[in-house]
């Protein structure tokens, strides 16, 4: 487990400083809302600059994993050199990843750059952590504008090609070198120390630098984030796409309640991994209020026979005849 410098223990968020908390004492459920209690995730994020010795070793430690895609404008030079390996590894292990780009941009020519690197790297992945576009450099501009244009930019590129996106940086960045127009992106926020102090709503937290992991040489990026950064990839995009495209009906925001066949003399299974990092509940039936018959272990892998959905979630059937959350698991290919 995680030796952290700075004695953060998983579940210590009372959202009293930011969003981030421990969620309510029933494993899964959280409400919706900046303040509100929210399921918190671990994860870590890594470049070509860590040691990475076996991402086995990190099921059930971590929930997911943000990758460097390389940084600057679209040279293939400038790419992470283990980008490649750790998604690919990510995907048949079913860890949920997003990416990030280190940014050069001076200006919105140079971000468009920045995007294509991204866009290259993305062709064929399945993102579902989002793409962060990294602004710390001391080279980018000082002027407000030219930066919030910058980045405003890079996301417009990324969303208009499916992707949730964001921005990357310290508090301080984000309240005196962005202008209001930021105020409406993802952030991922910086801040190595025990509480986060940041009025704004940001989805993940990065509190250290000097993380160890077994699985991982040397130190690590250590984040916590809240279930929101499961909604920022491409991937429940494309399944609602494809529904789309097939003149299916989509009553959810990641579609994942059509993807099983309803007629049960040709039951469809699809298999599922629990990204939850303290399990899943299993119920009586696809709601709330049912009863919790069992739990799901983290990096479980859930046979789904059918899906329903409600107000609260998408849920799924297991060959067992429970029910859990999928909006907490990630289907495997």
């Amino acid at each position: 487990m995680e030796n952290y410098s700075n004695n953060i223990t998983y579940g210590d968020y009372d959202g009293t400083d930011s969003s981030y908390c421990s969620g309510s004492s029933d494993g899964i459920e959280s409400s919706a809302g900046k303040g509100a209690y929210r399921k918190v995730f671990k994860g870590i994020d890594i470049s070509e600059f860590n040691i990475v010795e076996s991402l086995e070793k990190l099921i059930g430690v971590i929930s997911f994993i943000i990758i460097r895609l390389g940084y600057g404008s679209d040279f293939s030079t400038q790419d992470d050199r283990v980008f490649n390996s750790v998604s690919e590894k990510c995907e048949k292990l079913g860890i949920p990843y997003g990416v990030y780009l280190y940014s050069y941009a001076r200006n919105t020519e140079m971000a468009k750059s920045e995007a294509a690197h991204a866009l290259r790297l993305l062709n064929g992945k399945k993102i579902s952590c989002g793409v962060w576009l990294d602004l710390e450099d001391d080279t980018l501009p000082q002027d407000s504008k030219t930066l919030t244009d910058i980045a405003l930019e890079f996301c417009g590129e990324l969303e208009d090609n499916g992707f949730g996106c964001g921005i990357y940086s310290t508090p301080y960045w984000f309240m005196n070198r962005l202008d209001r127009r930021a105020e409406k992106l993802k952030k991922w926020a910086a801040q190595w120390n025990d509480t986060l102090e940041y009025d704004g709503d940001s989805i993940i937290w990065q509190y250290s630098s000097v993380g160890s992991l077994d699985g991982i040489g040397g130190y690590v990026d250590m984040d916590i984030a809240d279930e929101r950064i499961f909604e920022c990839g491409n991937y429940a995009q494309a399944e609602a796409s494809a529904l789309e495209n097939s003149g299916e009906e989509n009553e959810g925001i990641s579609g994942r309640q059509d993807a099983v066949e309803e007629d049960n003399s040709n039951i469809h299974i699809h298999r599922y991994r629990v990204t939850a990092a303290d399990g899943l509940n299993k119920r009586k039936s696809p709601s709330l209020a049912a009863e919790i018959t069992g739990a799901a272990a983290f990096g479980e892998v859930l046979e789904i026979t059918r899906t329903s959905a409600d107000e609260n979630y998408n849920w799924g059937m297991t060959a067992d005849g429970e029910w859990c959350a999928l909006d907490f698991a990630r289907e495997m290919i």
